[in-house]
């Protein structure tokens, strides 16, 4: 039994939950030094061959959590390993998404639903058959019936890195099961997290940790040609976990 196995044994018979067990996991394991491998390997998996569209809806677990700055990095990525084929939307407005994108998104091959998805005349099943990829930005709030509505593939939850963050991921995670799809834990690193920074990305199992990246922040346009290279990591293993768990739904 290895080290991270012997903890996580230690932690469930001291009666832990699964947000404390998440947390020790996660400052127990750190990404490896191995980043072309990793990246080539994930975008690889971001190519996966799609025949209809794939709905990925992205939560905040609290407000403040980053999701809207967080899709379009990742949608920048997946558009560069696809070669386009990447729409994001909005669930109830478009105008934050529009701004993290900023000009010329098209020829970076994302493209934005100009209309918020509950106000749509098209149902979801229309929009998203007219593309490969669809990313749903659902900010920190959507309802049982609005998840129907969306049917995701997969679904992200986001949150900081805090000790209070990995608890709302763990809860909302626990409450959704999988009724309207698989779900990814997101966690960001923010420099009040005060657990430590990782030294690179992490991807373990449908947990994925964003190292803290002033362009990750939401004060300027996302552009993925700024993005460190530890958190590119984790945005592109990101990418293909989604590309994995929605291809086999």
């Amino acid at each position: 039994m290895n080290q991270k196995d012997r903890a996580l044994k230690i932690s469930k018979r001291k009666g832990e939950g699964g947000a404390r067990r998440a947390l020790r996991r996660v400052t127990g394991w750190i990404g490896n030094d191995e980043t072309p491998t990793r990246i080539a390997q994930a975008q690889r998996d971001e190519q996966l061959p799609i025949t209809t569209g794939r709905r990925v809806v992205f939560l905040g677990a609290h407000g403040g959590a980053g999701v809207t700055s967080l899709l379009v990095a990742c949608a920048g990525y997946l558009a560069q390993a696809r070669g386009g084929s990447v729409t994001v939307a909005g669930l109830r407005s478009t105008s934050d998404l529009a701004w993290f994108l900023g000009d010329n998104h098209h020829q970076r091959g994302v493209r934005l639903h100009d209309t918020p998805l509950v106000n749509a005349r098209e149902s979801i099943g229309e929009i998203s058959r007219a593309q490969q990829v669809l990313l749903v930005d659902c900010d920190s709030h959507v309802t049982d019936e609005e998840l129907s509505m969306l049917m995701p593939h997969v679904i992200v939850i986001v949150g900081r890195r805090t000790v209070q963050g990995i608890e709302k991921v763990e809860n909302i995670r626990e409450a959704l099961g999988d009724k309207h799809g698989a779900t990814i834990r997101l966690l960001r690193e923010t420099p009040e997290s005060g657990l430590g920074k990782p030294r690179g990305g992490i991807q373990l199992g449908d947990l994925v940790v964003i190292p803290q990246d002033q362009h990750l922040a939401g004060d300027s346009h996302v552009r993925v040609e700024n993005i460190s290279e530890p958190s590119r990591v984790a945005l592109e293993e990101l990418g293909a976990l989604m590309m994995q768990l929605a291809v086999s739904r």
